[in-house]
């Protein structure tokens, strides 16, 4: 299945459309403004997994954390990665509240609202790396401004990320298991979480 390029100076192919499994790559961090001071968008790439046409092929997503939109993007992958079980034991945050992803960013993300939303976004730029989730994602092609020439516009290729689940979801497997040079591997032989609270960093 033919990917697309990716067109903002990452040098990397984007996956097709459909759903991939992908792990979180190490480097999380916050972009930079033109003034290389940091700004509030925090930028992760994943690879493909499990896959033998597309292995290595990265997805690159922004998260706006000083907008709801983006918070509740962050905490989607949060919770379908299963890595918010831990922040809430290891930062005792958790009062058995059952909260969705919108809510959940809003409680724990925005530092206005929770004093220790730093610390766990900080956690999170830590430990999310090397988790894997299962995600749907698309290719969309738009004008932009040219970054050389702001008169004019250029089209850029852009993945979004449609749908996430667990790593290892049955659904998603049985979908998974007609796309030529995916392994799919079952459920049981999924790697198991390991953001237990006790190997947690010091923040």
């Amino acid at each position: 299945m033919k990917g697309e390029k990716d067109s903002l100076g990452g040098g990397f192919e984007n996956p097709s459309d459909g759903w991939h499994a992908l792990e979180v790559d190490d480097g999380i961090e916050f972009m930079k403004d033109a003034e290389q001071a940091a700004t509030d968008v925090l930028v992760m790439f994943m690879s493909v997994i499990d896959d033998d046409e597309e292995e290595g092929r990265r997805v690159r997503q922004g998260f706006d954390l000083s907008d709801k939109r983006g918070r509740t993007a962050l905490a989607t992958l949060i919770f379908w990665s299963k890595l918010y079980t831990a922040i809430e034991k290891h930062f005792k945050i958790t009062d058995g509240e059952k909260l969705n992803e919108e809510a959940w960013g809003a409680k724990y993300l925005d530092p206005e609202e929770n004093e220790k939303a730093s610390k766990i976004i900080d956690s999170v730029i830590s430990k999310m790396p090397g988790k894997s989730i299962f995600a749907k994602t698309q290719n969309r092609t738009a004008q932009v401004k040219d970054r050389e020439d702001p008169s004019k516009t250029v089209p850029r290729t852009f993945c979004n990320i449609l749908k996430v689940r667990h790593y290892g979801d049955k659904e998603v497997l049985a979908e998974m298991k007609g796309k030529k040079g995916a392994s799919g591997k079952p459920a049981n032989e999924v790697k198991e979480d390991s953001a237990g609270a006790e190997d947690w960093p010091d923040t």
